[in-house]
């Protein structure tokens, strides 16, 4: 039996932190978009002053969000690369600012709490996925690690359409001022289920090899890989030490990137990649979708449901995603992507300018089909597999903070785009997502089933010639085999 099989062990694992982590992100970001008018009215009756206006007070509740998990992602990854700690109790002391930021922002007596809340939140969650995007990935076998690595985005969607769900004032659930704190219970719960259930998983194999040595990362990996043979085993024990062979054994820095030309590429591609999920607008649609429909004539109700049915859309499409992941491809899948959300926004803006209103919620459905399918699976684990193992954590850092960070410039400036340019907003998505899709078909490698030293081979320039001579090879080596001409290494 081979080792790149699903095993209920290995699953405990990915839906352990998911659930935990990526289904609490989810539903931070939905909140603040049909929940505004509740949470306005709440604090309108409770004569609560605004911070300088509403529409500057509710860009910082959004905005809060990614400035923490900007900072959670530059702060937590060096702590989860010391060996004392390591990435599953990294992953367990993340739940501590998520659970307070649940109480702060459902029991906030002022506009001031409930935008340190979305700070916490935003910690927490930006340190949660850094580590997380790591722990998946080296923990899943190379053949099914962009499946798996998609099931992060799959509970982000989830998040995303229940907290939209339960505010649509047509569905009765929570759409009120008197009770929409009752939905902060939903995260804690999550938070509660990682907390429960991590601590029965052993940290990953390769953090274990590089900080403990190789008969605990063997054992790790037995678990993970319960009935796998030997010799698959010892495969990935061989791919473990060749990618603890690139670095000097201790984790690099920013001087160390800066100094090494091979390693900042691969940082610097993995950093475009992660912003692209921001750029392309995705945050534009899920944080201010109900607004725009609104402001396009819609009502109030129609345009929650649009946006809740935008929401559902993006759960849908990231299931077909999670399969075609290891078959198509990451720079297939992403180029398809960002393409298609060009042409949608393109579509987006001609039937926002018309009053086209059912032209406008397909646009923007296609918007979220495009980016499900793509730029919101591809990005989160890129990192992981660009970067070795003495560079990942700084990788990682840099690659999640420029998302978090374009995270927060979308989410806080486009209310203003909205207001400079009406109907117009969304033209300014279709020229970002056309250069994204040039750059990712210009420079983003192939990383589908590869090691990292093989990605590696990639940025290097010019490349060596027996590299040259390896992938000559591997083109004729198909159809010579099938002439019955056998190749010896």
């Amino acid at each position: 039996m081979g080792g790149s099989q699903i095993t209920p062990q290995l699953m405990l694992a990915v839906m352990s932190c998911t659930i935990g982590a990526s289904f609490q992100y989810g539903f931070h970001v939905g909140f603040v978009n049909n929940a505004v008018h509740y949470v306005q009215a709440y604090y309108d009756d409770q004569g609560v002053e605004y911070v300088y206006n509403f529409d500057f007070t509710w860009a910082c509740v959004v905005s809060a969000f990614a400035i923490g998990g900007a900072l959670g992602t530059f702060v937590v990854p060096s702590f989860a690369n010391k060996p004392w700690i390591g990435r599953k109790k990294a992953l367990l002391f993340l739940t501590i600012p998520c659970y307070m930021s649940c109480g702060l922002i459902a029991l906030a007596p002022r506009w001031e709490y409930m935008i340190f809340g979305r700070f916490l939140v935003g910690f927490g969650s930006g340190g949660s996925f850094t580590v997380l995007t790591m722990y998946i990935s080296e923990i899943s076998p190379k053949a099914l690690r962009g499946g798996l690595g998609t099931v992060n985005q799959l509970l982000i969607t989830i998040g995303i359409f229940v907290s939209q769900a339960i505010f649509t004032e047509k569905f009765g659930l929570l759409s009120g001022e008197d009770v929409w704190q009752y939905s902060l219970l939903l995260p804690m719960v999550c938070n509660t289920v990682l907390v429960m259930t991590l601590p029965l998983c052993p940290d990953s194999p390769p953090f274990l090899f590089k900080s403990k040595g190789e008969s605990e990362a063997r054992e790790a990996l037995q678990w993970f890989r319960k009935g796998a043979s030997a010799e698959s085993m010892d495969s990935e024990i061989k791919d473990m030490q060749e990618e603890a062979n690139m670095g000097t054994g201790k984790s690099a820095g920013f001087a160390d990137v800066c100094r090494d030309k091979l390693l900042w590429k691969q940082i610097l591609v993995g950093m475009f990649v992660n912003m692209s999920m921001q750029l392309s607008g995705i945050d534009g649609v899920l944080y201010y979708s109900t607004g725009v429909f609104d402001k396009a004539g819609m009502t109030q109700e129609w345009a929650q449901v649009s946006s809740t049915l935008v929401g559902l859309v993006n759960v849908i499409v990231t299931i077909p995603a999670m399969f075609f992941m290891d078959s198509l491809g990451r720079k297939f899948i992403q180029s398809v992507g960002l393409g298609g959300m060009c042409l949608s926004y393109a579509s987006l803006t001609l039937a926002l300018v018309c009053g086209w209103h059912k032209l406008a919620v397909l646009s923007m459905v296609m918007v979220i089909v495009f980016f499900a399918f793509g730029p919101g699976c591809v990005g989160w684990f890129i990192v992981s597999e660009l970067c070795p193992i003495h560079a990942r954590a700084i990788g990682t850092s840099i690659g999640l903070g420029a998302n978090f960070f374009a995270n927060w410039f979308i989410g806080f400036v486009f209310p203003f785009i909205h207001t400079a340019l009406g109907n117009w907003c969304f033209s300014v998505f279709l020229v970002t997502t056309f250069v994204l899709t040039v750059f990712t078909m210009t420079c983003v490698p192939e990383t589908k089933g590869k090691s990292i030293a093989e990605v590696s081979e990639y940025f290097m320039t010019p490349p060596p010639r027996s590299v040259e001579i390896r992938q000559d090879l591997k083109g004729l080596e198909e159809p010579l085999v099938k002439s019955g001409i056998e190749i010896q290494s």
